[in-house]
């Protein structure tokens, strides 16, 4: 009503610029329409302390002063209007803004995934052949060992035995070659 505005925190100190420039508003207003209201109210005293409310013509002017009032309200509605459709127009330009940096943002956003998804794949083949590597390790030395110590014979010579199901040699394929072979 009267152009009051509603203000979140008016009580308390405003955090924000915008809160202050709206608490500041809403004191503007509340002033003016105590001036207002004032001046009215004397203007009023003073007609009938005067004794013109008795005159002839007092309707006319009464009539007269609604007029003017409606003219300069409707008037100030209109600047009100222009003015406040200015406003609506640069906050609609900042929001299109804004729109216009998050499709930005989307897209570079989607193309860091992509690439974070490529490096993932990697580093999954990459694990997956460290991996083998690992596995492929305990067979690989054996053997070497086994080529290194060809030359023992009896108790002490190793032989490997292959029983896992990918055909390596491991650690746990070793086993004592009791026949001296």
């Amino acid at each position: 009503m009267f152009g009051f505005k509603k203000c979140s925190e008016c009580k308390e100190v405003p955090k924000t610029f915008d809160e202050y420039n709206l608490k500041l508003e809403n004191e503007r207003i509340k002033l003016h329409m105590r001036y207002i209201s004032c001046i009215a109210i004397a203007i009023i005293v003073w007609m009938i302390a005067t004794k013109t409310a008795s005159h002839p013509k007092f309707p006319e002017w009464v009539s007269f002063a609604g007029t003017i009032t409606s003219i300069i309200l409707s008037v100030l509605a209109i600047i009100l209007s222009i003015t406040g459709e200015g406003k609506t127009e640069h906050i609609k330009e900042q929001i299109e803004m804004t729109a216009k940096e998050l499709d930005k943002t989307v897209v570079s956003i989607a193309g860091i995934n992509e690439g974070i998804e490529s490096n993932i794949n990697q580093l999954n083949a990459s694990l997956s052949d460290l991996q083998s590597k690992i596995d492929d390790l305990p067979g690989k030395t054996a053997e070497e060992t086994a080529k290194k110590m060809g030359t023992m014979t009896g108790k002490d010579a190793y032989t490997p035995h292959r029983t896992n199901m990918k055909n390596k040699i491991t650690n746990k394929d070793w086993r004592v070659d009791t026949n001296g072979k």
